[in-house]
């Protein structure tokens, strides 16, 4: 008889990078942190048109607007993973726009996603079946199908943005590192126990 069972992975609320204090104020419509198989075209229009404050983290890459016009193109260093978080913490949503979620690396994103929850930051991602948090039943945040226009990712930031942080954060308290541990823990005891028979 064969058994599956799923340990989800989550965010490590007991990192540095999510205790810091002094938070910043809100200074961002969106961010956006990914590198790895992103679209932002649309989100880069949706910018312009919509005159938003955003900024975009692509590695070394960053691209600032203000008011839709954009005013930082930089090839620097990436910024640490606590400077990112503070950024993450001064954007009213998160925006992880996926190429195509039902590719091979489809489960991309997935870091960005434990970042905004346990900065209590809103998203608003691609549709994606293989994400572990379903995050308009959790209600934290907006999904846009995989052909998203400018104005799709304008309403969906409009209307996650309104969502409380502190809803977004209680995500983690089932969703997380340390949980994910103790399952993985009981899973191979459980194996170890099944090996002895």
């Amino acid at each position: 008889m064969e058994k599956i069972s799923v340990a989800e992975w989550g965010p490590d609320m007991q990192w540095t990078g999510y205790l810091q204090e002094d938070l910043p104020d809100k200074q961002y419509d969106f961010i956006a942190t990914g590198k790895t198989y992103r679209d932002y075209t649309p989100l880069i229009e949706c910018a312009h048109q919509s005159l938003l404050d955003g900024i975009i983290l692509n590695g070394s890459t960053m691209l600032k607007f203000s008011k839709g016009n954009q005013t930082v193109t930089e090839d620097r260093p990436r910024l640490e993973n606590d400077e990112v978080m503070l950024e993450i913490a001064a954007s009213e949503v998160v925006v992880i726009p996926v190429r195509d979620p039902k590719s091979p690396k489809g489960l991309t994103g997935l870091t960005e996603l434990a970042d905004a929850i346990a900065m209590g930051v809103p998203v608003v991602m691609t549709r994606n079946e293989l994400m572990p948090v379903d995050i308009d039943a959790r209600g934290i945040g907006t999904t846009v199908e995989k052909n998203a226009t400018p104005e799709d990712l304008y309403k969906a930031i409009a209307k996650a943005r309104l969502i409380p942080s502190d809803r977004v954060r209680a995500v983690s308290q089932d969703w997380n590192e340390a949980l994910f541990r103790e399952k993985m823990l009981t899973l191979f005891d459980d194996l170890l126990r099944a090996g002895k028979k």
